[in-house]
Protein backbone atom coordinates (compact mmCIF):
# COMPACT_ATOMS: atom_id res chain seq x y z
CA UNK A 1 0.00 0.00 0.00
CA UNK A 2 1.35 3.39 -0.98
CA UNK A 3 1.32 6.02 1.73
CA UNK A 4 -0.19 9.38 0.68
CA UNK A 5 0.80 12.27 2.87
CA UNK A 6 -2.00 14.59 4.07
CA UNK A 7 -2.54 17.63 1.91
CA UNK A 8 -4.89 20.58 1.59
CA UNK A 9 -6.39 22.24 -1.42
CA UNK A 10 -8.29 25.44 -2.17
CA UNK A 11 -10.33 27.03 -4.90
CA UNK A 12 -9.71 30.65 -5.57
CA UNK A 13 -10.38 33.35 -8.13
CA UNK A 14 -7.83 35.81 -9.37
CA UNK A 15 -8.74 39.31 -10.42
CA UNK A 16 -7.27 41.27 -13.29
CA UNK A 17 -4.76 43.77 -11.95
CA UNK A 18 -4.84 45.93 -15.09
CA UNK A 19 -8.59 45.67 -15.72
CA UNK A 20 -9.70 46.65 -12.23
CA UNK A 21 -6.92 48.84 -10.82
CA UNK A 22 -4.40 50.13 -13.36
CA UNK A 23 -6.57 50.78 -16.40
CA UNK A 24 -10.31 50.22 -15.73
CA UNK A 25 -12.68 51.02 -18.59
CA UNK A 26 -15.53 52.20 -16.33
CA UNK A 27 -15.20 54.30 -13.17
CA UNK A 28 -18.83 55.10 -12.44
CA UNK A 29 -19.82 55.20 -8.77
CA UNK A 30 -22.85 54.30 -6.68
CA UNK A 31 -24.24 51.60 -8.93
CA UNK A 32 -25.68 49.42 -6.17
CA UNK A 33 -27.47 49.79 -2.84
CA UNK A 34 -27.04 46.84 -0.49
CA UNK A 35 -28.48 45.80 2.82
CA UNK A 36 -26.25 45.93 5.88
CA UNK A 37 -25.84 42.11 6.05
CA UNK A 38 -24.91 42.01 2.37
CA UNK A 39 -22.32 44.74 2.87
CA UNK A 40 -20.81 42.93 5.86
CA UNK A 41 -20.53 39.69 3.88
CA UNK A 42 -18.78 41.42 0.99
CA UNK A 43 -16.41 43.30 3.30
CA UNK A 44 -15.29 39.96 4.74
CA UNK A 45 -14.84 38.37 1.30
CA UNK A 46 -12.93 41.32 -0.10
CA UNK A 47 -10.32 41.11 2.66
CA UNK A 48 -8.69 38.11 0.92
CA UNK A 49 -7.72 40.35 -2.02
CA UNK A 50 -4.93 41.86 0.05
CA UNK A 51 -2.85 38.80 -0.92
CA UNK A 52 -0.73 38.99 -4.08
CA UNK A 53 -1.81 35.50 -5.10
CA UNK A 54 -5.35 36.76 -5.69
CA UNK A 55 -4.23 38.93 -8.61
CA UNK A 56 -2.83 38.27 -12.05
CA UNK A 57 -1.10 40.76 -14.31
CA UNK A 58 -0.33 40.51 -18.01
CA UNK A 59 2.29 43.24 -18.04
CA UNK A 60 3.15 44.89 -14.76
CA UNK A 61 4.32 43.38 -11.51
CA UNK A 62 1.57 43.53 -8.90
CA UNK A 63 2.23 46.32 -6.41
CA UNK A 64 1.15 45.36 -2.88
CA UNK A 65 0.61 48.98 -1.82
CA UNK A 66 -1.79 49.55 -4.74
CA UNK A 67 -3.91 46.48 -4.01
CA UNK A 68 -3.95 47.42 -0.30
CA UNK A 69 -5.26 50.83 -1.27
CA UNK A 70 -7.85 49.32 -3.64
CA UNK A 71 -9.07 46.83 -1.03
CA UNK A 72 -9.25 49.43 1.73
CA UNK A 73 -11.20 51.83 -0.48
CA UNK A 74 -13.61 49.11 -1.57
CA UNK A 75 -14.35 48.16 2.03
CA UNK A 76 -14.71 51.81 3.02
CA UNK A 77 -17.24 52.41 0.25
CA UNK A 78 -19.26 49.39 1.34
CA UNK A 79 -19.64 51.05 4.73
CA UNK A 80 -20.78 54.38 3.25
CA UNK A 81 -24.40 55.40 2.46
CA UNK A 82 -25.54 54.86 -1.11
CA UNK A 83 -25.93 57.94 -3.30
CA UNK A 84 -23.96 60.17 -5.60
CA UNK A 85 -23.30 62.65 -2.81
CA UNK A 86 -22.96 60.03 -0.07
CA UNK A 87 -25.82 61.79 1.70
CA UNK A 88 -26.63 60.59 5.19
CA UNK A 89 -30.40 60.12 5.36
CA UNK A 90 -32.05 60.89 8.70
CA UNK A 91 -35.49 59.59 9.56
CA UNK A 92 -38.20 60.33 12.11
CA UNK A 93 -41.81 59.70 13.01
CA UNK A 94 -44.12 62.69 13.40
CA UNK A 95 -46.42 62.81 16.45
CA UNK A 96 -49.32 61.56 14.29
CA UNK A 97 -47.27 58.67 12.91
CA UNK A 98 -46.02 59.80 9.50
CA UNK A 99 -42.60 58.41 8.56
CA UNK A 100 -40.30 61.15 7.29
CA UNK A 101 -36.76 61.51 5.95
CA UNK A 102 -34.23 64.34 5.82
CA UNK A 103 -31.29 64.66 3.43
CA UNK A 104 -30.05 68.00 4.78
CA UNK A 105 -28.99 67.00 8.26
CA UNK A 106 -32.42 67.46 9.81
CA UNK A 107 -33.08 70.99 8.58
CA UNK A 108 -36.17 69.83 6.71
CA UNK A 109 -38.12 66.58 6.60
CA UNK A 110 -40.50 65.14 4.01
CA UNK A 111 -42.95 62.26 4.16
CA UNK A 112 -41.43 59.02 2.84
CA UNK A 113 -44.23 56.43 3.14
CA UNK A 114 -42.48 54.04 0.75
CA UNK A 115 -39.61 53.61 3.22
CA UNK A 116 -41.72 53.26 6.36
CA UNK A 117 -40.22 50.32 8.31
CA UNK A 118 -43.72 49.16 9.22
CA UNK A 119 -44.12 48.16 5.57
CA UNK A 120 -41.75 45.24 6.21
CA UNK A 121 -44.41 43.44 8.27
CA UNK A 122 -46.72 41.19 6.19
CA UNK A 123 -50.37 42.26 6.11
CA UNK A 124 -52.76 39.35 6.72
CA UNK A 125 -55.70 38.74 4.38
CA UNK A 126 -59.20 39.91 5.34
CA UNK A 127 -60.69 37.65 8.00
CA UNK A 128 -64.08 37.71 9.69
CA UNK A 129 -65.53 35.27 12.22
CA UNK A 130 -68.45 33.11 11.16
CA UNK A 131 -71.82 34.82 11.48
CA UNK A 132 -70.50 38.38 11.06
CA UNK A 133 -73.42 40.76 10.62
CA UNK A 134 -71.52 43.93 9.64
CA UNK A 135 -67.94 43.58 8.48
CA UNK A 136 -66.82 47.14 9.23
CA UNK A 137 -68.12 46.92 12.79
CA UNK A 138 -66.51 43.53 13.45
CA UNK A 139 -63.17 44.78 12.12
CA UNK A 140 -63.45 47.86 14.36
CA UNK A 141 -64.39 45.69 17.32
CA UNK A 142 -61.29 43.54 16.78
CA UNK A 143 -59.11 46.62 17.22
CA UNK A 144 -61.02 47.69 20.33
CA UNK A 145 -60.68 44.21 21.85
CA UNK A 146 -56.95 44.11 21.15
CA UNK A 147 -56.51 47.53 22.75
CA UNK A 148 -58.43 46.41 25.83
CA UNK A 149 -56.99 42.93 26.31
CA UNK A 150 -53.50 43.15 24.83
CA UNK A 151 -52.62 46.64 26.01
CA UNK A 152 -54.77 48.20 28.75
CA UNK A 153 -55.58 45.07 30.76
CA UNK A 154 -52.21 43.46 30.03
CA UNK A 155 -50.26 46.38 31.48
CA UNK A 156 -49.01 45.63 34.99
CA UNK A 157 -50.13 47.46 38.11
CA UNK A 158 -46.71 48.87 39.04
CA UNK A 159 -46.59 52.64 39.36
CA UNK A 160 -43.38 53.22 37.43
CA UNK A 161 -42.25 54.03 33.90
CA UNK A 162 -40.92 50.55 33.30
CA UNK A 163 -44.35 49.02 33.83
CA UNK A 164 -46.08 51.44 31.46
CA UNK A 165 -43.36 51.08 28.82
CA UNK A 166 -43.39 47.30 29.07
CA UNK A 167 -47.14 47.23 28.41
CA UNK A 168 -46.84 49.38 25.30
CA UNK A 169 -43.84 47.50 23.92
CA UNK A 170 -45.55 44.15 24.45
CA UNK A 171 -48.61 45.34 22.54
CA UNK A 172 -46.60 46.74 19.62
CA UNK A 173 -44.44 43.60 19.49
CA UNK A 174 -47.60 41.53 19.25
CA UNK A 175 -48.59 43.49 16.15
CA UNK A 176 -45.24 44.15 14.44
CA UNK A 177 -42.97 41.48 15.90
CA UNK A 178 -39.35 42.65 15.98
CA UNK A 179 -40.36 45.93 14.33
CA UNK A 180 -42.50 46.87 17.34
CA UNK A 181 -39.52 48.52 18.97
CA UNK A 182 -38.96 50.69 15.89
CA UNK A 183 -42.19 52.64 16.38
CA UNK A 184 -42.11 52.59 20.18
CA UNK A 185 -40.62 56.09 20.28
CA UNK A 186 -43.99 57.52 19.23
CA UNK A 187 -45.71 56.25 22.35
CA UNK A 188 -43.06 56.66 25.04
CA UNK A 189 -44.51 59.96 26.23
CA UNK A 190 -47.67 58.05 27.16
CA UNK A 191 -45.70 56.32 29.90
CA UNK A 192 -44.93 59.54 31.76
CA UNK A 193 -48.57 60.58 31.57
CA UNK A 194 -49.71 57.18 32.84
CA UNK A 195 -47.39 57.33 35.85
CA UNK A 196 -48.45 60.90 36.59
CA UNK A 197 -52.09 59.77 36.51
CA UNK A 198 -51.39 56.39 38.21
CA UNK A 199 -51.84 53.15 36.32
CA UNK A 200 -55.05 52.29 38.18
CA UNK A 201 -56.65 55.64 37.33
CA UNK A 202 -55.43 55.33 33.73
CA UNK A 203 -57.09 51.96 33.32
CA UNK A 204 -60.30 53.19 34.94
CA UNK A 205 -60.48 56.13 32.52
CA UNK A 206 -61.07 53.71 29.63
CA UNK A 207 -64.73 53.05 30.35
CA UNK A 208 -67.29 51.52 28.00
CA UNK A 209 -68.26 54.93 26.59
CA UNK A 210 -64.67 55.51 25.48
CA UNK A 211 -64.56 52.17 23.68
CA UNK A 212 -67.97 52.77 22.06
CA UNK A 213 -66.76 56.10 20.67
CA UNK A 214 -63.47 54.60 19.53
CA UNK A 215 -65.24 51.67 17.84
CA UNK A 216 -67.46 54.12 15.95
CA UNK A 217 -64.44 56.20 14.99
CA UNK A 218 -62.73 53.12 13.54
CA UNK A 219 -65.97 52.00 11.88
CA UNK A 220 -66.39 55.32 10.10
CA UNK A 221 -62.78 55.56 8.90
CA UNK A 222 -61.80 52.26 7.31
CA UNK A 223 -62.07 50.35 4.06
CA UNK A 224 -64.62 47.60 3.48
CA UNK A 225 -61.99 44.83 3.75
CA UNK A 226 -60.73 45.90 7.16
CA UNK A 227 -57.77 47.82 5.77
CA UNK A 228 -56.84 51.43 6.45
CA UNK A 229 -55.18 54.19 4.46
CA UNK A 230 -52.99 56.95 5.85
CA UNK A 231 -55.91 59.34 5.34
CA UNK A 232 -58.08 57.02 7.45
CA UNK A 233 -55.48 57.05 10.22
CA UNK A 234 -55.26 60.85 10.11
CA UNK A 235 -59.05 61.11 10.40
CA UNK A 236 -59.11 58.69 13.34
CA UNK A 237 -56.31 60.61 15.04
CA UNK A 238 -58.11 63.96 14.62
CA UNK A 239 -61.48 62.62 15.76
CA UNK A 240 -59.97 61.24 18.97
CA UNK A 241 -59.09 64.83 19.87
CA UNK A 242 -62.77 65.75 19.40
CA UNK A 243 -64.16 62.74 21.28
CA UNK A 244 -61.74 62.48 24.20
CA UNK A 245 -59.66 64.55 26.61
CA UNK A 246 -56.72 64.09 28.95
CA UNK A 247 -54.83 60.83 29.28
CA UNK A 248 -57.39 58.90 27.21
CA UNK A 249 -56.91 61.25 24.25
CA UNK A 250 -53.11 61.13 24.55
CA UNK A 251 -53.02 57.35 24.85
CA UNK A 252 -55.38 56.58 21.99
CA UNK A 253 -53.90 59.15 19.63
CA UNK A 254 -50.32 58.06 20.11
CA UNK A 255 -51.07 54.34 19.89
CA UNK A 256 -53.03 54.89 16.66
CA UNK A 257 -50.09 56.94 15.35
CA UNK A 258 -47.64 54.18 16.25
CA UNK A 259 -49.74 51.47 14.60
CA UNK A 260 -50.32 53.47 11.43
CA UNK A 261 -52.40 52.04 8.62
CA UNK A 262 -50.30 48.87 8.66
CA UNK A 263 -50.80 48.12 12.35
CA UNK A 264 -54.49 48.98 12.34
CA UNK A 265 -55.04 46.70 9.34
CA UNK A 266 -53.17 43.84 11.01
CA UNK A 267 -55.15 44.30 14.23
CA UNK A 268 -58.52 44.65 12.47
CA UNK A 269 -57.92 41.33 10.69
CA UNK A 270 -56.88 39.47 13.84
CA UNK A 271 -60.26 37.75 14.03
CA UNK A 272 -61.09 38.74 17.62
CA UNK A 273 -63.96 41.08 16.75
CA UNK A 274 -67.46 40.08 17.76
CA UNK A 275 -69.62 38.98 14.79
CA UNK A 276 -72.53 40.87 16.41
CA UNK A 277 -70.58 43.97 17.46
CA UNK A 278 -72.74 47.08 17.87
CA UNK A 279 -71.75 50.17 15.90
CA UNK A 280 -74.94 52.20 16.18
CA UNK A 281 -72.70 55.04 17.35
CA UNK A 282 -75.22 56.78 19.54
CA UNK A 283 -72.62 59.34 20.55
CA UNK A 284 -72.45 60.57 16.96
CA UNK A 285 -74.57 63.67 16.37
CA UNK A 286 -76.91 62.56 13.61
CA UNK A 287 -78.81 65.76 13.06
CA UNK A 288 -80.63 65.75 9.72
CA UNK A 289 -78.90 68.01 7.22
CA UNK A 290 -82.29 68.94 5.79
CA UNK A 291 -82.96 70.87 9.00
CA UNK A 292 -80.32 73.44 8.15
CA UNK A 293 -81.57 76.87 7.09
CA UNK A 294 -79.48 78.49 4.38
CA UNK A 295 -79.05 82.23 4.48
CA UNK A 296 -78.20 83.10 0.91
CA UNK A 297 -76.17 86.25 0.96
CA UNK A 298 -75.64 85.37 -2.67
CA UNK A 299 -77.24 82.87 -5.03
CA UNK A 300 -77.72 79.54 -3.26
CA UNK A 301 -78.67 76.20 -4.82
CA UNK A 302 -79.50 72.97 -2.99
CA UNK A 303 -78.92 69.75 -4.95
CA UNK A 304 -79.99 67.03 -2.49
CA UNK A 305 -81.68 66.72 0.86
CA UNK A 306 -79.11 64.71 2.82
CA UNK A 307 -76.00 66.27 1.29
CA UNK A 308 -76.24 70.02 1.03
CA UNK A 309 -74.26 71.48 -1.83
CA UNK A 310 -74.24 75.27 -1.74
CA UNK A 311 -73.13 77.40 -4.67
CA UNK A 312 -72.66 81.12 -4.27
CA UNK A 313 -71.72 83.53 -7.03
CA UNK A 314 -72.42 86.92 -8.49
CA UNK A 315 -73.90 88.59 -5.40
CA UNK A 316 -72.17 90.55 -2.69
CA UNK A 317 -73.30 91.13 0.84
CA UNK A 318 -74.11 94.80 1.16
CA UNK A 319 -71.25 96.89 2.36
CA UNK A 320 -68.17 94.69 2.41
CA UNK A 321 -67.94 93.12 -1.08
CA UNK A 322 -67.48 89.62 0.29
CA UNK A 323 -69.03 86.31 -0.68
CA UNK A 324 -70.84 84.54 2.14
CA UNK A 325 -72.46 81.22 2.96
CA UNK A 326 -74.29 80.96 6.27
CA UNK A 327 -76.03 77.81 7.51
CA UNK A 328 -77.81 77.60 10.84
CA UNK A 329 -79.94 74.99 12.62
CA UNK A 330 -82.92 76.01 14.69
CA UNK A 331 -82.83 75.72 18.46
CA UNK A 332 -84.94 72.56 18.53
CA UNK A 333 -82.60 70.55 16.32
CA UNK A 334 -79.68 68.58 17.73
CA UNK A 335 -76.22 69.66 16.72
CA UNK A 336 -74.52 67.67 14.00
CA UNK A 337 -71.04 66.46 13.14
CA UNK A 338 -70.14 67.76 9.71
CA UNK A 339 -67.40 67.68 7.13
CA UNK A 340 -67.05 70.68 4.83
CA UNK A 341 -64.89 70.83 1.75
CA UNK A 342 -64.20 73.26 -1.06
CA UNK A 343 -65.68 71.68 -4.21
CA UNK A 344 -65.59 74.47 -6.76
CA UNK A 345 -63.76 77.71 -7.43
CA UNK A 346 -61.05 79.04 -5.17
CA UNK A 347 -60.81 80.79 -1.84
CA UNK A 348 -59.06 84.04 -1.13
CA UNK A 349 -58.57 85.05 2.48
CA UNK A 350 -61.34 82.64 3.49
CA UNK A 351 -62.58 82.73 7.07
CA UNK A 352 -64.78 80.23 8.85
CA UNK A 353 -66.93 80.80 11.93
CA UNK A 354 -69.33 78.48 13.74
CA UNK A 355 -71.48 78.35 16.85
CA UNK A 356 -72.03 75.51 19.28
CA UNK A 357 -75.62 76.34 20.20
CA UNK A 358 -78.73 76.90 18.11
CA UNK A 359 -78.78 80.62 17.43
CA UNK A 360 -79.83 83.04 14.75
CA UNK A 361 -77.37 83.99 11.99
CA UNK A 362 -76.79 87.41 13.53
CA UNK A 363 -75.32 85.67 16.57
CA UNK A 364 -72.57 83.94 14.59
CA UNK A 365 -69.58 86.07 15.46
CA UNK A 366 -66.80 85.78 12.95
CA UNK A 367 -63.60 85.33 14.94
CA UNK A 368 -65.07 83.81 18.09
CA UNK A 369 -64.77 80.33 16.61
CA UNK A 370 -62.55 81.15 13.70
CA UNK A 371 -60.09 79.45 11.38
CA UNK A 372 -58.18 81.12 8.58
CA UNK A 373 -57.41 79.03 5.53
CA UNK A 374 -55.62 81.45 3.23
CA UNK A 375 -55.99 80.42 -0.41
CA UNK A 376 -56.66 76.70 0.04
CA UNK A 377 -58.94 74.51 2.09
CA UNK A 378 -58.92 70.74 2.43
CA UNK A 379 -61.69 68.68 3.96
CA UNK A 380 -62.22 69.64 7.61
CA UNK A 381 -64.48 68.15 10.25
CA UNK A 382 -66.24 69.73 13.21
CA UNK A 383 -68.30 68.04 15.90
CA UNK A 384 -71.42 69.38 17.58
CA UNK A 385 -72.02 72.18 15.09
CA UNK A 386 -75.23 74.22 14.88
CA UNK A 387 -74.00 76.97 12.63
CA UNK A 388 -71.48 77.57 9.89
CA UNK A 389 -70.31 80.74 8.25
CA UNK A 390 -67.96 80.90 5.28
CA UNK A 391 -66.65 84.21 3.93
CA UNK A 392 -64.33 84.77 1.00
CA UNK A 393 -63.14 87.52 -1.29
CA UNK A 394 -64.08 85.47 -4.37
CA UNK A 395 -66.95 83.24 -5.46
CA UNK A 396 -66.63 79.65 -4.30
CA UNK A 397 -68.55 76.41 -3.88
CA UNK A 398 -68.68 74.46 -0.64
CA UNK A 399 -70.07 71.00 0.18
CA UNK A 400 -71.24 70.29 3.72
CA UNK A 401 -71.94 66.65 4.65
CA UNK A 402 -73.21 64.99 7.79
CA UNK A 403 -70.23 63.25 9.33
CA UNK A 404 -72.32 60.47 10.84
CA UNK A 405 -73.42 57.18 9.28
CA UNK A 406 -76.97 57.09 8.04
Amino acid sequence: MTFKPPHTGWNGDQLGYQDLIIDPDDTREDLYCLTMPQSKALIALIDRYRFLTRWYSTEDEVDRSIIEQFTNDTQRRLMMPCGSDNVIVLSQFTPNGHYQESTDGGETYHDAPGKDPRNNVPIPPPFLPEGTEEAECTYADAIVNQFINSWINATGEGEDLATAIEGMLAFLAGVFGAFGGVVAAIVLSIAASIVATTVIAWKAAFNSDVWDRFRCNLHDNQQADGSFTQADVDNIYDRIAVDETGIVMISLQQMVAALGWQGLTITARSGVGSPTADCTCDDCNTGDMTEWDIYDLGIVEEETLTVTNIVIDGEFNAGDSKYYIILIMDETTDSVDVTFELTGGALADCRLGWTLTGETPTDIVLGVHNSGFGSSLGASSKAGINGLLFRSDVAFQMTVNSNCPE
